[in-house]
């Protein structure tokens, strides 16, 4: 009896250690290689890897579960790369397999290296490098297993994203109105980039505009300035492809995004016609502000509904009253079914203020299309207003001139008072003698 009882004792407490032994190790797998690529490379201290920002690694695991050991379940695969945020890492994961003792598995992740992964620290010191973790883990043990390797990222010389593109509105925009666009860009390559060429476009409705950016820095980001697209005034109701490109590099190169927008319909579609052809549709704000000092620029819209194109010619009166204005071309040829732009530039003399109209009319052939504009002219504000340089000049002048005065007056008055002390100081004496 005491026998059977102490072989029970010894055999549950076999199984009891050998499943200590077991599930407190590390997963019952070799890692045989890793392949980034398509080539095999070795682990931490036996090589450093070069990677492009903005790259898509393949990384391939070739693992054999080790023989008389007990098969693994539930056995993952992750490869990850710390240091790209403080809130997340660069990582890709397999699904659950199993692995039996003796068997080979190959394994395929794809890493997605962000294109603005930093190059330097705050201190702007080259980071000379990064680790890539393959790790092995599975549903019992409690260690896993990892290997390490050495990665440097570099950057092509010439690279340029488009980060962002802002849109008011964002979702919507009513037929007849503006949509307003610009772009965030961002400089991933070793290069600056200058005269950036980005043009905002929609296709469908044959919209474009264009904005340059001087320069962006390399490792920085910039905003285009806005640009202002008028949706024509019976664009179907339905969604358009918002397309933003940018050229860089002396526009060898091209970056792209693309955005959508819903365009709801306007029920005044071809209020803007006169008594002449019905054909044609004038799109235009109504009241604008000007500011004395400043341009400002007004786009026009025209669509030619007819079936042919048209020659349409652009002139304005009554600019004369408070300004002037110019155009950045007088006519344009509209195909069939197409539309036209034109850019309005308004300019306010000094010494005027007040509401004024503005005529714009619009002429082809025999057809005759008109809109008012209504300007607004204000005096600017303190912080529109410049200082010149002489300004600035005069007022350190005057203050620099006060100051050798009131210098001048000090020293003055201590000569004075020098003076008589000393007088003071003789008739001391001369009435003590």
């Amino acid at each position: 009896m005491k026998k059977n009882i102490m072989l029970t004792f010894l055999v549950v407490f076999a199984m009891v250690f050998q499943s200590t032994l077991v599930y407190s190790a590390a997963p019952g797998v070799a890692i045989d290689n890793v392949k980034i690529d398509g080539e095999v490379v070795a682990s931490s201290g036996g090589e450093t890897i070069s990677i492009l920002r903005g790259d898509s690694l393949e990384i391939k695991v070739k693992l054999t579960g080790v023989v008389n050991q007990l098969d693994s379940d539930a056995v993952r695969i992750t490869a990850k790369i710390e240091g790209y945020d403080s809130k997340k890492s660069i990582e890709a994961k397999t699904e659950l397999f199993d692995v039996k003792s003796g068997v080979s598995y190959y394994k395929t992740l794809n890493l997605e290296i962000p294109s603005d992964l930093a190059l330097y620290d705050s201190q702007d010191n080259e980071i000379t490098g990064y680790k890539l973790r393959v790790i092995v883990s599975d549903r019992w043990s409690s260690n896993v297993m990892e290997s390490t390797y050495d990665i440097k990222f570099d950057s092509e010389r010439h690279s340029l994203n488009i980060k962002d593109v802002v849109m008011s509105p964002e979702n919507m925009v009513r037929a007849g109105n503006y949509l307003t666009l610009s772009a965030r860009l961002s400089n991933t390559g070793t290069y600056d980039q200058k005269n950036v060429k980005v043009e905002f476009s929609i296709p469908e409705l044959g919209l474009k505009e264009s904005r340059y950016v001087d320069k962006i820095e390399s490792n920085e980001q910039m905003s285009t300035d806005e640009v202002f697209i008028m949706i024509p005034e019976c664009a179907e109701n339905k969604a358009y492809e918002v397309s933003v490109k940018a050229y860089y590099n002396r526009e060898e190169e091209s970056t792209a995004a693309a955005e959508s927008i819903v365009v709801l319909s306007s029920d005044s579609c071809g209020s803007y016609t006169d008594t002449g052809s019905k054909a044609s549709v004038v799109t235009m704000v109504e009241n604008v502000e000007l500011t004395k000092g400043k341009t400002l620029t007004v786009p026009i819209l025209i669509q030619n509904k007819d079936s042919s194109l048209k020659t349409f010619v652009v002139s304005a009166t009554g600019a004369e009253n408070f300004g002037a204005y110019s155009l950045d071309k007088n006519s344009a040829i509209i195909a069939g079914n197409g539309v036209g732009t034109f850019n309005l530039m308004l300019d306010a003399d000094k010494d005027v203020a007040g509401d004024y109209a503005l005529t714009v009319s619009f002429i082809s052939g025999s057809e005759v299309l008109s809109k008012v504009l209504y300007v607004s002219v204000k005096a600017p504000t303190v912080e529109d207003t410049p200082v010149s340089q002489s300004k600035v000049w005069n007022i350190v002048l005057i203050g620099a001139i006060a100051l050798l005065v009131v210098l001048i007056v000090v020293l003055l008055v201590r000569k004075f008072s020098g003076s008589n002390d000393e007088s003071d100081e003789e008739e001391e004496k001369e009435n003590y003698y």
